[in-house]
């Protein structure tokens, strides 16, 4: 769990309105906190997001807890919403269990003992009486924060930026604050520990106007709320059933290839690296199922190191099983675990991260994204074993109730420097002798290029840097940060002059930027592996990276220079990574050290051990009917949708005539129907129709009318 702030966090006061409700509920919030916890009363004539961004700029660097209606807080409410916000390093505020009359949480829970009203006798939800013992903190995941209690993390407030001016209302910019997170790759949880029971004369409803706002900013936050709402609290379905176990005194494993392309990111670099590690091991027999495109310099090195590569419209013909079928990465559509059941006898899924499940803003619609949501779910749900690279990786499926830790294994990264024989080739747009700083990686928002971009102009600032940022990675179509780097660097044109966006870059392209650079730049919120400091490493290139997620736990708090998420401090703390010296050298030799743990022999050997134990271990008994059952509603699913697309694009010449409010009337529509089913009749009435409709729009006649 990461480490709390060292600051006392501020509590900031909203009074909604005067009277005995707000002077109860800041009465009862002094007396269960700490004495010496500053309460700051809000202006309520500047409204709720300019008064909490005035008192967040006087409140230094402390974490902000908000308390903007009327409710009933229970003592060490503030200690434990604190704990929730720190639960996870990708978690940027918490927000209490809002529950009563007035301001149900989650609908349907009114005769629940925690949710509901309290039976005579019984301690107040909340207090740390029985409701505590019989319901722990899950602490899970939500879009959204409560005006009754919302606890804010310093750093993320940073980060995502303040309060929008332009709402007034508590419910309405605490809503637009949490999407904002939610798109930076961050999320929020629920402290489930602490109720927060509403009380009559709070809050009056959010107007109208400023919910439509956000949702015009944010046009995925409303499927997010329904999202949410929908989605069940307790554990998933987990049943086992017995199964004779096959066991090889070689392995034999097919894994899905697929992912591999022309260009390469990080999870091509991984999906290459574990089938090149799993067959030199000499521990099992590979087989690798790719799409056409994948260079034949790939292909070669697979088929050297004695692995069997099929094309996947072999695969889907149908193979011999192999005892393993291991995708290294997540599955996207319904025919990725179908194939995973055709080629294997048991089934392991490496899931990298939850970054796409949380984000609908990566998706190209809310529906596409509720779709991989439920598919996410169906496939760790399904899989023999899950296999995560990183325990951050792991422990943030869990908390999500995806999968339970008996059925995950951690499978590791590994990084190899590149062979002297390997081709490294310049960029045409670097220019030679220049000091480079490169940030590889699509330009995600989570990628944090953003604040890659302020850290480079404070090094120029505060340091006289005269150097050159290399933006390497591909401008994704969902969710980048493109126009808002544009923007950004518009609006500083002498930083625009020392930054150099290449686009995707070959193999040969990274590794000439890899070994050249001064540093290699990672300024992420949310890694599910960390890959690029690494690969700095395995380039004997030092690598600028805050310990956030998994990068913390691969490579170590203790060579990293990103204070999140403060520019300046990380340029002061950077610097000198950017100079030969003591400094530069030390952090080399732990980046060395963190290489030299996460080789791929290693990771190889421990994989097949994985394997093993999937092997030997019983079935979980339910999960190939269900997987089926569920893998039929999704393909349903999308050929439904296919099939509605098909039907608009057939009907959409004659729509305006067949329209509730079109062209004809129904009386003129059952009419038009019958001449065309009669023969005799249709020659001779529609005929004239026909002559007028195949003239050209350019025919001087057809627009004579």
């Amino acid at each position: 769990m990461p480490a709390g702030p060292s600051t006392v966090p501020v509590v900031l006061f909203w009074p909604w309105g005067e009277g005995d409700p707000a002077t109860a509920t800041l009465r009862a919030l002094r007396a269960n906190i700490p004495a010496d916890t500053q309460v700051v009363v809000l202006d309520r004539a500047r409204g709720f997001a300019a008064a909490v961004n005035s008192a967040a700029q006087g409140s230094g660097k402390a974490d902000l807890a908000l308390v903007a209606d009327a409710c009933k807080l229970p003592e060490g409410w503030l200690d434990r919403v604190r704990a929730a916000a720190y639960v996870d390093d990708t978690v940027a505020a918490a927000t209490a269990l809002a529950c009563g009359p007035s301001a149900p949480l989650y609908r349907g829970f009114d005769d629940d003992p925690v949710l509901g009203p309290p039976a005579p006798g019984d301690p107040e939800p909340g207090s740390g009486g029985r409701d505590q013992a019989r319901f722990p903190p899950v602490r899970p995941r939500v879009f959204r924060l409560w005006p009754h209690c919302a606890y804010l993390r310093r750093t993320a407030f940073d980060v995502i930026g303040p309060f929008d001016e332009s709402l007034s209302h508590p419910a309405s910019a605490l809503d637009e604050f949490s999407a904002r997170a939610v798109s930076r790759g961050l999320s929020a949880a629920l402290a489930d520990d602490v109720v927060a029971r509403s009380l009559p004369g709070g809050l009056a409803p959010c107007p109208g106007h400023e919910l439509d706002r956000v949702a015009r900013r944010h046009p995925w936050a409303g499927a997010a709320r329904a999202e949410e709402d929908a989605l069940e609290l307790g554990p998933l379905r987990r049943s086992l059933v017995a199964a004779r176990v096959h066991s090889h005194a070689t392995l034999s494993v097919t894994i899905d290839a697929r992912a591999l392309g022309p260009m390469t990111a990080g999870t091509q670099t991984y999906v290459a690296g574990l089938i090149l590690a799993l067959a030199r091991s000499g521990q099992a027999a590979v087989r690798a199922v790719v799409r056409d495109g994948v260079p034949e310099v790939v292909i070669q090195a697979f088929e050297n190191a004695g692995v069997e590569v099929v094309l996947e419209a072999r695969a889907l013909e149908g193979l011999p099983r192999t005892d393993i079928a291991h995708r290294p990465q997540q599955a996207f559509v319904p025919e990725d675990l179908r194939l995973l059941r055709r080629i294997g006898e048991r089934v392991l899924i490496t899931h990298l991260d939850l970054i796409g499940y949380r984000n609908p803003s990566y998706h190209a619609s809310s529906d596409e994204w509720r779709r991989y949501r439920r598919l996410t779910r169906v496939a760790l749900g399904a899989a023999d074993c899950v296999l995560f690279p990183s325990e951050h990786a792991r422990r943030d499926a869990v908390a999500e109730d995806l999968i339970e830790p008996m059925w995950t294994a951690l499978a590791g990264v590994g990084v190899e420097p590149a062979a002297a024989e390997e081709p490294r080739t310049q960029p045409s747009a670097v220019p030679s002798g220049r000091e480079l700083l490169v940030l590889i990686g699509a330009d995600y928002l989570h990628k944090n290029r953003l604040f890659a971009l302020d850290l480079v102009d404070q090094l120029r600032r505060r340091h006289d840097w005269r150097g050159v940022l290399v933006l390497a990675g591909a401008h994704v179509e969902h969710g980048g940060s493109a126009d808002a780097e544009a923007e950004l660097l518009r609006a500083r044109p002498e930083l625009a002059k020392h930054v150099i966006d290449l686009g995707p870059v070959k193999e040969s392209e990274k590794r000439w930027l890899l070994e050249r650079a001064q540093a290699v730049l990672c300024a992420s919120t949310y890694e599910g592996f960390g890959l690029t400091p690494l690969e700095a490493a395995a380039a004997g290139t030092p690598c600028i990276y805050g310990a956030q997620t998994s990068l913390g736990e691969v490579v170590g708090e203790d060579p990293a220079t990103i204070v999140p998420w403060d520019a300046a401090a990380s340029a002061d703390r950077a610097f000198p990574l950017l100079q030969h010296g003591e400094e530069r050298e030390r952090h080399l030799r732990a980046l060395g050290e963190a290489l030299h743990r996460h080789d791929w022999g290693s990771i190889a050997e421990r994989l097949c051990e994985v394997y093993r134990k999937a092997i030997e271990s019983p079935y979980r008994s339910s999960v190939p009917r269900a997987w089926e059952e569920l893998l039929v509603r999704e393909q349903l699913i999308i050929d439904l949708d296919r099939r509605y697309q098909e039907l608009r694009e057939r009907v959409a010449y004659g729509l305006a005539l067949i329209d509730r409010d079109g062209l004809l009337t129904r009386q003129q529509q059952r009419g038009l129907m019958r001449i065309a089913s009669r023969g005799w009749l249709r020659g001779p009435l529609l005929g004239p129709a026909s002559l007028i409709g195949g003239m050209r729009s350019d025919d001087p006649a057809a627009s004579s009318r």
